[in-house]
């Protein structure tokens, strides 16, 4: 006996073919492309700088400062050049920790006293899985000698009269006028002399003005003698 399906069974029957062909077209057309998406990536997100050592906004730095960044994530050190990380036209050395995350840029010599450095991290920066830094990240800062003796030129500071130049030593403590073995106001030669609690001097070039605190007396020494 032949049997023969309903026609709205079999219009359903074809509908329901067609959608399973055309799902699992669609499945594979859909994996083939994330494949490629992936094979074509180049790392993670674009590294950036969190901190740096020196910001002219907050104070002027040492002569003798390092400058340094800490980066978001672990670099590609061979990527941190001095081609790549630069301070104007100064000459230096460039080092990455990766522990830290830090590279430092160390100048050979002091930098300028009271000058203005700009500090250039270019694109071919990179982090560990290639991907390059989003932009250019520069910053300027302005220097101080913050070093034992005078600043700059020797010159005298303080006083009313301005005689010649004393011309220190820095770095070098010598007994000029007192008696280290005990305290007083003992006028005198200068290594018997006493002073007690002195704590500012001036000159006029010719002779030197000691406030002697807990003496309550201003005390004048001749440079020459």
């Amino acid at each position: 006996m032949k049997t023969q399906l309903p026609l709205f069974l079999f219009v359903s029957f074809c509908f329901l073919f067609i959608s399973i062909l055309i799902t699992q077209g669609c499945s594979a057309g859909g994996g083939a492309g994330a494949g490629d998406a992936a094979a074509g990536g180049s790392g993670g997100p674009a590294p950036i700088v969190v901190a740096k050592s020196t910001d002219g906004s907050s104070g002027a730095v040492s002569i003798d400062a390092t400058i340094s960044v800490i980066f978001s994530t672990a670099m590609d050190a061979t990527t941190i050049t001095t081609s790549t990380f630069a301070v104007g036209a100064v000459s230096g050395t460039v080092a990455y920790n990766s522990s830290t995350k830090t590279a430092t840029f160390t100048p050979s010599s002091p930098l300028a006293n009271g000058a203005t450095y700009t500090a250039t991290l270019t694109a071919g920066v990179k982090e560990a899985a290639g991907t390059a830094i989003a932009n250019i990240f520069t910053w300027t800062f302005t220097t101080v000698q913050i070093v034992a003796g005078p600043l700059g030129p020797t010159t005298l500071v303080g006083g009313a009269i301005q005689g010649n130049s004393l011309n220190p030593v820095p770095g070098i403590v010598t007994l000029f006028a007192g008696y280290s073995a005990g305290s007083g106001a003992t006028d005198g030669p200068a290594a018997s002399a006493t002073f007690n609690y002195p704590y500012g001097t001036t000159t006029d070039g010719t002779n030197l003005y000691v406030a002697d605190g807990s003496s309550h007396s201003i005390r004048k020494i001749v440079i020459a003698t």
